[in-house]
């Protein structure tokens, strides 16, 4: 081994004044925070840039120490955005792409040295640097060299670590023990430390170093004694702040038959679980849990209330039991790993363990271990013992023996029926879709006392009076009759059949050249004017920002800029000797890996043996154009974000992946040595089937496309990912396989992953060769597939070497591209392949995706209403009830709707009456009248009440307000438009959720639920005029949320798809507060209007790459006519009451920004500005004494 450099002069000055100022060894408090007088008497050594371009100004500082037998670590590592990007918690986690402070410690001996990496969470892992070797060089292990292998550490624990995350920085105070080491002294001791900054958008990952020459620098060391005590360790808590959950001690535990009222189990505390909702609720199958340990077992007891017969279909252990009706536990640690159980009603278990992390890091893998299950069903119930033994448990989770205090999540998790939507109950309540979140568990101590003498657990009070009331409209049988929680999927499944059946009947009348070219030609128009107008071109701006030369190929590094602001980065492999005219290709990666990944990198390098240009980008969102974070699904998941910005703005996610694809066309052509007759496309499995598809339908300089996945006869139902599911799909009839074959007479693959057998039957292949052969050129057209069954070993990433093979020979005969003899074997280090450098993100300041959209959003709105300051204000509003409309969809009310009056009775002093208004065929709207129990026989003014969450969610947060209008003799009407409340399909709220695909599946219809939604209330209203008990004058809308909101800023903001992190993230729900402003609009009858939590402006979702609203909200188009403000104006001169909007990311709009953004509802209230109410949170009078004030 090299031995370390000769300390320089200046490291013996930094630590004489420390030596001077400590008399003694000063007490030391490992917090995180680095207050203590010997951290600010020590002087701090600047981390210097490793690359050029690397900006030093925020590559923070560290400061070093030996105090007796401890290495003592500080650092301040500067964080301009605010947002750390790291979510891993714990020991030794399995590390992701994240923010990191890498230290390398050990004495002057060598070969003990230590690897200690530290996120801003603080998770930290501990190994042991090994003897590198490189070239001809004998490496010290602190060479910036990759190690030739590493060793996770046992015995992290001696390790202190704490961290602390600031607004603008974090900071780290790390103690390494000197034993640990096998150090002989405290003055030998040497450090190198590290910072890496993970990528963030526009910027590629940047790191830093210390000291700035040389390997290595020796830490001075504070007179002290070897044997001084430790220092103190007070972490900072991570996730749950909850008081935690203690289960007693005893000698045995009960016999594993024992029942929930046994003695045994009679003085032990039942915790409730509660569901998995912000603001939760009671479940309506209540569940229950004790918990007994005997210092070698933790035995759970969980009761779960269950009237009808259990859903238990497995009866195997290890089968997929999850899909059963069942109970869970989760156990962790430190948090960096956990350990699943879950269990059926009929006693069969999963168990499993996995790491905490992204989607994919955190799957489960099998493990046995050694739970003892028993199950039993009881009148009303059924329950579950499950006794797990610790130290496997503690073992698996990377623990030296069984900790005291564990991390626990308890879920019971009850299907869905016909006439009851899915139920998710748990404890902790964790409002994640996953349970594989460990900073959100509780914490569970296993206390030595006993049960009966444990402190007393605080249980949440029972609901009373309206809180208390059900509300369900229908009962329990003909809410099974009708399949209530199914109501909105079967309409929108009628809408799409009825749109499949109308391209069939079209196609069958196709059988001429002429009859195709009719009917194709109606629908590409429909999608040329659905993606609109593409921006002009541009110049182009190619970069080169390295070059590669291989074997018989070699690769350019380059970005180009599509758009202005709109870099895009690609690798362009080319042979290594250009001859003549060559085809050029386009490849665009699938959402699961960029243009780096394995697979692309064959391809780039085997097609440019065969005399081929070959641009692999990396799409929107993806690689180096990341517009969350690097993590593995992350890229896939800001797909919801980003599409529902640009929807919003009246552009689409799929028409920017198109026109980089158009661009990217456009830089192959500039090449003189590309043959413009023969461009081919190939869009790789997973979402590059679709970009390319369209973009060969809408481009005719493209010769050949092979869009996989894409192509198909029916188009997918509705989903998050509105790549796959563009807006206007079915109205249109923009049905998958009728713009592959609009290509025509060029060259087509019908292209997919899996074997043949599996697509050959489908109508596409059919219908393709039918059309192919009425242009006389059926050899154009070719299949490529890959083989065996979804899922299995014929997936691939992007394109496989088996989808390939399919390829080669039609591309051969086609474009007479030479059959490869055999597939490469030289691919590089991914990282070798990125094109953006820090200097050159630094030259260029790219915008992330959001900015552009927001750029494009406001000049649109800034022309709508130049256009509308025209008119008059009567103008304004018939105009803008037009245009809105145009946006929103089919939102005319039913005047014939059916109201069908299922019960009615008198309750805590008022007359209910529970209704149920069929809007339209299919559409079935719950709702309750509440009447004043005094207001018999005469007319009374009402309040129409509208919630996300729905009747019982009104009635359960503001039983008082709801009282306080029935007491002022003031009628409420509470009703569930549809998809909410009691014709809600499931709990959650996530990108697979039933409402997601429903909001969805409306875009493809050309409307949108929030369009249908206001039908609904429309409807709604216009059934109570025709009421003779109720005043028609004085009707009022109050629209509300039931959702937390978010504080100012979060250190880490996560994706709806995955969302596991320390803080939770509380979703909006502005749909009550928008559908009141809606409603008012279009509705004259309704005088007064209140909105609590709605959104203050659509616009604001643009604001920032992570949005907090739901998509069921979004109306694609919006902010080309209004913005929430003009919808406010409009309303004028009736009162309103805006009461703490939130922006796009759930969190309340200051009142100077509302001052801003609502600047044209002032002005139209100028006149009358008693009748508005602007306001950020509640005052008096409250909202509802306004609306009594208001309509009295």
């Amino acid at each position: 081994m090299k031995k370390p450099i000769t300390l320089s002069l200046w490291l013996l000055c930094w630590a004489c004044p420390v030596f001077a100022a400590e008399s003694k060894s000063p007490a030391m408090v490992i917090d995180g925070h680095l207050t203590e007088p010997v951290w600010k008497n020590l002087p701090a050594e600047k981390l210097t840039p490793s690359e050029a371009g690397v900006p030093a100004e925020i590559g923070g500082e560290i400061r070093a120490m030996v105090i007796g037998r401890y290495l003592y670590i500080g650092a301040r590592l500067p964080e301009p955005t605010g947002r750390v990007t790291a979510r891993l918690i714990g020991r030794n986690p399995s590390w992701e792409d994240e923010d990191l402070l890498r230290i390398l410690c050990g004495a002057d001996i060598g070969y003990t040295d230590r690897i200690l990496e530290i996120n801003p969470w603080g998770a930290y892992s501990v190994e042991k640097a090994v003897h590198v070797g490189s070239h001809f060089l004998d490496l010290y292990p602190y060479s910036q060299e990759n190690s030739a292998s590493q060793v996770i550490v046992k015995g992290a624990t001696k390790f202190l670590v704490a961290t602390s995350i600031a607004e603008r920085e974090w900071t780290v105070e790390a103690v390494v023990p000197l034993n640990e080491l096998s150090a002989p002294s405290s003055e030998r001791m040497m450090i190198r430390v590290e910072r890496i900054r993970a990528a963030r958008p526009g910027t590629p990952q940047e790191q830093w170093h210390w000291p700035e020459h040389g390997p290595a620098a020796k830490i001075p060391a504070l007179p002290s004694k070897w044997d001084e005590p430790p220092p103190a360790f007070h972490p900072q808590p991570i996730g749950n702040m909850e008081p935690p959950l203690q289960s007693g001690l005893t000698a045995s535990l009960p016999s594993i038959e024992s029942a929930w009222d046994d003695m045994a189990w009679r003085n032990v505390p039942a915790w409730k679980l509660l569901r998995n909702e912000p603001n939760p609720r009671f479940p309506r199958f209540p569940t229950e849990v004790k918990a007994l340990h005997d210092g070698h077992s933790l035995a759970i007891f969980a009761r779960c209330v269950e009237p009808s017969e259990p859903v238990a279909r497995v009866k195997e252990n290890d089968g997929p039991v999850n899909h059963d009706d069942n109970f869970q536990v989760y156990l962790a640690t430190s948090g960096s790993a956990y350990a699943q159980f879950v269990v059926n009603s009929t006693g069969y278990l999963l168990d499993s363990v996995g790491f905490f992390g992204g989607e994919r890091l955190s799957r489960a893998r099998e493990w046995t271990s050694g739970a003892r299950v028993s199950a039993r069903r009881e009148a009303g119930a059924w329950t579950v013992r499950l006794d797990i033994p610790l130290e496997p448990v503690a073992k698996i989770l990377g623990e030296d023996g069984v900790p005291s205090e564990w991390r626990v999540l308890f879920r019971r998790d009850r299907r869905g029926r016909s006439d009851e939507p899915q139920e998710e109950s748990d404890l902790p309540v964790t409002n994640s879709d996953t349970a594989l979140c460990t900073p959100r568990y509780r914490r569970l101590q296993l206390l030595e006392a006993a049960p009966s003498d444990l402190s007393s657990f605080p249980q949440p009070a029972p609901p009373a009076g309206l809180a208390a009331l059900d509300g369900r409209v229908l009962s329990a049988e003909d809410r099974k009759k009708v399949s209530l929680p199914s109501m909105l999927r079967r309409q929108l499944e009628t809408q799409f059949n009825q749109a499949s059946d109308a391209v069939r009947r079209d196609w069958e009348q196709v059988n001429t050249r002429d009859d195709w070219e009719r009917f194709r030609d109606k629908r590409i128009s429909a999608l040329e004017a659905t993606l609109g107008e593409f921006p002009p071109r541009t110049p182009l701006g190619t970069r080169i920002t390295n070059e590669f030369e291989g074997n018989g190929y070699r690769r350019q590094n380059l970005i180009y800029e599509s758009r202005p602001g709109m870099w895009v980065t690609a690798d362009l492999y080319l042979p290594s000797t250009p001859r003549g005219p060559m085809p050029g290709i386009v490849i665009v990666h699938s959402h699961h890996r960029p243009k780096s990944q394995a697979e692309l990198q064959d391809m780039g390098i085997l097609w440019a043996r065969a005399h081929c240009a070959v641009l692999i980008m990396d799409q929107i969102g993806h690689g180096e154009r990341i517009q969350n974070y690097p993590w593995n699904r992350e890229p896939y998941h800001s797909r919801y974000i980003m599409g529902m910005q640009l929807y919003l703005a009246g552009e689409s996610l799929l028409k920017w992946m198109v026109w980089d694809v158009m661009r990217g066309i456009d830089l192959l052509l500039e090449r003189k040595e590309v043959n413009p007759e023969q461009i081919i496309l190939v869009g790789a499995v997973a979402a590059g089937g679709e970009p390319v598809a369209v973009t060969a339908a809408l481009d005719r300089r493209v010769a050949a496309v092979a869009p996989f996945n894409f192509g198909l006869a029916e188009p997918e139902w509705g989903e998050w990912e509105s790549t796959r599911c563009l807006e206007n799909t079915l109205v249109d009839q923009l049905f998958p396989w009728i713009i592959s074959a609009s290509i025509v007479p060029r060259h087509l693959f019908y292209a997919n992953e899996m074997g043949w057998e599996h697509y050959k039957d489908d109508p596409a292949w059919a219908r393709d060769q039918k059309v192919f052969a009425l242009f006389g050129v059926p050899d154009n057209l070719d299949k490529a597939y890959g083989f065996g069954d979804f899922p299995g070993p014929g997936e691939c990433a992007n394109i496989g070497p088996s989808q390939r093979q399919t390829l080669y020979p039609a591309l051969n005969r086609w474009f007479g591209i030479p059959i490869p003899a055999s597939e490469p074997d030289d691919r590089r280090p991914e990282s070798e392949l990125a094109a953006l450098t820090p200097a050159i993100a630094r030259e260029l300041k790219v915008p992330p995706l959001h900015d552009l959209v927001l750029q494009v959003a406001v000049s649109k709105l800034k022309s709508a209403r130049a256009e509308m300051a025209q008119l008059s204000q009567d103008e304004r509003r018939q105009e803008l009830r037009k245009r809105l409309a145009a946006k929103l969809g089919d939102i005319e009310p039913n005047p014939n709707l059916e109201a069908t009056v299922c019960w009615t009775k008198p309750f805590d002093g008022a007359d209910i009456e529970a209704v149920a208004l069929e809007t339209e065929t299919g559409i079935i709207v719950p709702v309750l009248v509440l009447r004043p129990g005094h207001a018999a026989n005469r007319k009374i003014p009402l309040v129409v009440a509208i919630d996300q969450g729905g009747k019982e969610r009104l009635l359960s947060q503001h039983p008082e307000e709801i009282q306080e209008l029935l007491n002022a003799g003031i009628g409420v009407c509470l009703a569930d438009v549809r998809g909410t409340g009691e014709t809600t399909s499931e709990m959650r709220r996530g990108l697979n959720s039933e409402e997601e695909s429903s909001a969805a599946t409306e875009f493809m219809l050309g409307n949108t639920l929030l369009g249908a939604r206001l039908k609904d209330l429309r409807s709604v209203l216009a059934y109570l005029s025709s009421r003779p008990d109720v005043d028609g004058r004085k009707l009022g809308l109050w629209g509300d949320s039931f959702a937390p909101v978010n504080p100012p800023r979060f250190p880490l903001d996560e994706l709806i798809g995955w969302q596991v992190g320390p803080d939770i993230e509380y979703q909006g729900e502005p749909m009550g507060g928008l559908l009141a402003l809606l409603g008012g609009l279009y509705e004259d009858k309704v005088c007064a209007i209140a909105a609590r939590r709605g959104l203050a402006a659509y616009s604001s979702v643009l604001e920032d790459q992570f949005a907090y609203v739901p998509n069921d909200v979004i109306v694609p188009g919006i902010l080309e006519v209004a913005d929430v403000a003009d919808i406010a104006a409009a309303l004028a001169p009736r009162p309103l009451l805006v009461e703490s909007f939130v922006d796009g990311r759930n969190r309340v709009a200051p009142q100077a920004e509302l001052q801003e953004r609502f600047a044209q509802v002032f002005q139209s209230y100028r006149a009358i500005s008693s009748r508005l109410r602007v306001r950020t949170e509640s005052q008096e009078p409250i909202l509802t004494r306004w609306l009594v004030q208001v309509l009295k």
